[in-house]
């Protein structure tokens, strides 16, 4: 789980590792969950990152789920059975204009 602290309040990007995935990695930390880890690994990193800049990697793919701390109006591309394509619109603050 990676936790943000945003301009508008906290975003997590839980990173679902299923089975066969033999890790995850960030950017910022290499291998967090080492293939059929026991324990779980907190690590506190005090970074930025710009937009569509990595967070992080599935060593054979899997899922990661946005949960925010704050109101997100969905893209209407973001329906369930439609794949997401990197640098893709997910969502948008309610009242923040886009330049």
């Amino acid at each position: 789980v990676c936790v943000f602290e945003t301009e508008r309040g906290p975003l997590a990007v839980v990173l679902v590792g299923a089975i066969l995935v033999s890790g995850i990695e960030t950017v910022f930390g290499g291998v967090h969950t080492p293939p059929y880890a026991s324990r779980i690994h907190r690590t506190r990193h005090d970074r930025t990152f710009a937009k569509g800049e990595e967070l992080g990697r599935f060593n054979m793919g899997s899922t990661a789920i946005i949960v925010a701390g704050f109101p997100l109006d969905f893209a209407e591309a973001v329906q369930p059975d439609r794949p997401i394509r990197m640098g893709q619109a997910l969502a948008r603050m309610p009242g923040v204009i886009r330049r």
